[in-house]
């Protein structure tokens, strides 16, 4: 009697065994994966941060020149803002995000030719730098609001993807 259940028995441990092994790889899978998504949207959220502080210190720099009545130096930033890498990794990771995106781009296109404007050497009347003092104040709180808005939906799309919270 034993000698017939040992095949049986020797089947349901291969069974057994192949059941936890697949069942191991697939919680493996899910954990490569999740720490996957959470590496890309860590790196979002540091390209969007990095953003935020280069827009701003242009934006910044722009606003004393104009106040102290200079000309905007060039900047020879050799480490632009990381555009191509961010919208990259939103498109291939986090396509919810990419409305922030667009508004980034939007605000950076709007300031711009008051960026052009403060680089020209040219003289200005109070109200033309009044102007542009306040679309360089605007500018950097757009930037500001929109980076964290940005930075806040990135987190929440985290929590939601790796089901915490839920």
């Amino acid at each position: 009697m034993m000698s017939t259940l040992t095949p049986v028995i020797g089947a349901g441990r291969t069974a057994l065994n192949w059941l936890l092994r697949k069942t191991q790889l697939e919680r493996e899978r899910r954990w490569q994966r999740d720490q996957l998504v959470q590496d890309k949207l860590l790196e979002i959220a540091a390209l969007v941060e990095d953003t935020r502080q280069k827009l701003g210190a242009t934006y910044g720099n722009a606003l004393c020149a104009v106040v102290s009545g200079h000309r905007l130096k060039p900047s020879n930033n050799a480490n632009p803002c990381a555009w191509a890498r961010l919208q990259m990794l939103v498109s291939s990771y986090a396509p919810e995000l990419r409305p922030h995106i667009t508004r980034l781009l939007q605000i950076r296109d709007e300031i711009s030719p008051f960026v052009a404007e403060a680089l020209l050497p040219r003289p200005r009347t109070k109200l033309e730098q009044q102007e542009l003092n306040l679309q360089f104040v605007r500018g950097i709180k757009r930037i500001d609001d929109e980076c964290a808005a940005f930075t806040e939906a990135a987190a929440q799309l985290a929590h939601h993807r790796l089901g915490f919270g839920n």
